[in-house]
């Protein structure tokens, strides 16, 4: 569903979108999620999110849009491609939770917990959601930074050594 909504999004806002991510509980294998695909949209121009609207997306006045469908409903958070403190805590929350079954399993009681206090406060579970992502933010931020260099560190010493090994091999066939 998130791949399908994802192409409709990009072909929609064109060239202002330079990319989407599927965020949230729905994006982690074993997590109990309402029906509610999340994706963070990258926008070079975050006006071109209210072309959305022509999807059905209706604006929820914070950079958020949502699109009920009758068992699915999407809600686009439109970022600044530019706002890496935004993006960098996004996919680092959603690191965390995907990469440590310890921290996943926290995840689903804290969810679970809040389901049951807030049975009858659905603004409540969201106050509740968001105070808690606004607290592990910091460190989820810096979380995804280092892998990213980790990354980048690795793929440049991968590209090293496949360079030296084809410069040797292609010296030794040369003796």
């Amino acid at each position: 569903a998130y791949k399908e909504q994802s192409k409709l999004i990009k072909k929609a806002l064109g060239k202002p979108c330079v990319g989407t991510h599927h965020i949230g509980s729905t994006a982690i294998p074993g997590v109990p999620a309402q029906p509610v695909i999340d994706i963070m949209v990258l926008l070079k121009d975050v006006e071109a999110a209210k072309q959305l609207v022509a999807l059905g997306y209706v604006e929820n006045g914070d950079g958020t849009y949502t699109l009920h469908q009758s068992e699915l409903s999407y809600k686009a958070y439109c970022v600044d491609a530019n706002d890496h403190d935004t993006i960098d805590a996004h996919m680092g929350i959603l690191g965390k939770h995907r990469a440590s079954k310890k921290d996943m399993r926290a995840w689903i009681e804290l969810k679970q917990s809040w389901a049951q206090q807030f049975a009858d406060d659905p603004q409540g579970y969201e106050d509740a959601k968001k105070a808690y992502f606004e607290q592990i933010a910091p460190e989820a931020r810096e979380k995804n930074r280092n892998d990213q260099k980790l990354g980048t560190s690795l793929a440049i010493g991968m590209c090293l050594g496949m360079s030296i090994g084809t410069a040797i091999g292609a010296a030794t066939d040369n003796l």
